[in-house]
């Protein structure tokens, strides 16, 4: 997967769903961190603490066991956001035009549903269409997924 077809889906999910930006509990954060350089990790409030204050988790292990965890000040740290999940997606699916009729079927497969008003009847199509793989978040998608992600989240109408 390209990372710039993977940065433009997640971009698209970001802007109708900004909540993935929210500071809490789990989100992903980068701060810089005097001594130690630039560490990734998880966000986590302590209790007691200041509302502009976090505790961080390196996501590297390593450092983990080293450090343990540390006070990450708001003003120097970058929000990463939490994992794009499923729900992320079809929440902003929802919102877009182009993804009008398109879904999830139980196992995973994107379907596109018709409704044909002569026959009175919903036509399920899901031929060609990717699988989202269940419990998994966006980054962890096939190339086929991201793939039709990007040109079902493309802004411009299609006609």
């Amino acid at each position: 997967m390209t990372s710039s077809l993977y940065n433009k889906v997640r971009d698209a999910i970001v802007e109708v769903i900004p909540d993935i930006m929210d500071v809490k509990f789990g989100c992903r954060i980068r701060s810089k961190i005097q001594g130690y350089g630039v560490i990734e990790g998880k966000a986590a409030r302590q209790r007691g603490e200041k509302e502009d204050t976090f505790v961080c988790m390196p996501a590297d292990s390593v450092k983990r066991n080293t450090l343990g965890s540390f006070f990450c000040p708001m003003s120097g740290m970058k929000v990463l956001g939490r994992p794009i999940t499923l729900e992320d997606v079809l929440r902003a699916m929802d919102k877009n035009d182009n993804a009008e009729g398109v879904s999830v079927n139980r196992d995973g497969r994107f379907v596109n549903i018709l409704y044909d008003v002569s026959e009175q009847k919903e036509i399920y199509n899901d031929k060609n269409y990717p699988y989202w793989r269940l419990g998994k978040p966006l980054h962890d998608q096939s190339n086929e997924c991201i793939e039709f992600l990007a040109s079902v989240l493309r802004k411009e109408k299609t006609t």
